[in-house]
């Protein structure tokens, strides 16, 4: 729950640059105490996607990809090439993932988040869709 007058706050802030600025605090009334959920701007550190997240989030993200914080498509793409690697008997760390996914972003960087995101996801379909295919044959 947020009350309203940070509600209007919350827009205004994603269109912002980057900046290391004191979170927000945000109140919740559903428990008996008052709990804190500081919010704080995060930028992917693979595609450059910023979002509002928790502390405590943002810190759970960073200890699953080698200190490094990425957005939710960014994370789903290192832990697809992750678990490719497993089923072709290739083992690759989450590390050597991390870094095929960033060296993928950077060479297909937009200056539109928006393009990246919707590439990302075409990518991601593709990969997949092999996947359910190759699947498939070996059901038949």
């Amino acid at each position: 729950f947020t009350p309203k007058k940070e509600k209007k706050n919350l827009g205004k802030s994603i269109n912002k640059s980057h900046k290391k600025t004191k979170p927000k605090r945000y109140y919740s009334s559903k428990t008996q105490e008052n709990k804190v959920m500081e919010i704080e701007m995060a930028k992917c550190d693979c595609c450059g996607l910023k979002e509002e997240c928790t502390i405590e989030y943002i810190s759970e993200v960073k200890e699953n990809f080698e200190g490094k914080w990425l957005c939710g498509l960014c994370s789903e793409a290192v832990r697809d090439e992750f678990n490719r690697g497993k089923k072709k008997q290739y083992f690759i760390e989450m590390e050597e993932a991390l870094k095929a996914h960033m060296s993928f972003c950077r060479k297909y960087k937009s200056n539109n988040p928006a393009v990246h995101v919707a590439d990302g996801m075409r990518q991601m379909l593709r990969r997949r869709s092999g996947d359910l295919s190759a699947n498939a044959k070996k059901v038949r």
